[in-house]
């Protein structure tokens, strides 16, 4: 994965980096390419969806780079 990716830090959705790391979301979260959030994105793309190993606050079931997450209720 290159640095030129960033992802929300609400619903997950991949978007291009901005230069100054002060992007936002369609959906009104910020996007963020530090190395934390960079590893999130690496471990969802291989396929990971425990939270904790993905330091998140809440458990998810389906992700996706366009739509981003889909968080489980009530876990």
């Amino acid at each position: 994965m290159s640095n030129d990716d960033a992802i929300c830090q609400d619903c997950l959705r991949v978007h291009p980096a901005h230069p100054t790391n002060e992007g936002t979301c369609p959906c009104g979260g910020d996007t963020c390419n530090c190395s934390c959030c960079r590893e999130c994105l690496r471990l969802l793309r291989e396929g990971h969806r425990d939270r904790k190993l993905l330091g998140l606050q809440s458990h998810i079931s389906n992700w996706s780079e366009e739509s981003g997450c889909e968080v489980i209720p009530n876990e």
